[in-house]
């Protein structure tokens, strides 16, 4: 299966996510949209992401910008994985998290043979209009984390190009 670029319609996707189920485009649409994957809970390089993103909740909010994560964990740890972070950062994670334990959706953002080819895990962002299509993709080899102040810009500027 190819996986996903820039200008494609991002695949409608149903998970169970820290916030319930979830179905991707109901979630998504008339917004712009992040959508980021990490390897799995409880990694420090997931943690700095994660609190970081939700430090900058209102910003997010004040752009129109809605934000998920994608862990290939299951979803009884992810939850617990996110409660703790709350509890030890004093914070909430507002964003819903999906659980891709079977490596479905990794597959689709083609993160499995990313994975297979480096010998180590990759993370991606996904910044989608509110059509739904890919704007921008971010890769990373953990472990390096994503920036919220990156994403905030990016979206910034595809939002007032009206792109």
């Amino acid at each position: 299966m190819p996986c996903v670029r820039v200008t494609d319609l991002f695949p409608d996707l149903w998970a169970e996510s820290t916030q319930g189920s979830v179905e991707l485009h109901d979630w998504a649409q008339g917004s712009y949209s992040i959508f980021f994957t990490h390897p799995s809970s409880y990694s420090p390089t997931a943690e700095v992401e994660l609190v970081d993103l939700a430090r900058h909740k209102d910003d997010f909010d004040a752009l129109g910008c809605k934000v998920m994560g994608m862990s290939q964990s299951d979803p009884l740890t992810e939850r617990m994985w996110i409660q703790e972070l709350s509890e030890k950062h004093g914070l909430a994670i507002p964003f819903p998290i999906i659980s891709d334990e079977d490596g479905r959706i990794a597959a689709i953002c083609g993160l499995r043979e990313q994975n297979e080819a480096l010998d180590r895990p990759v993370a991606k962002t996904f910044i989608l209009g509110p059509d739904l299509r890919i704007r921008a993709v971010q890769e990373y080899i953990h472990p390096v984390p994503r920036s919220a102040a990156e994403l905030l810009r990016i979206v910034g500027l595809l939002k007032s190009a009206r792109i």
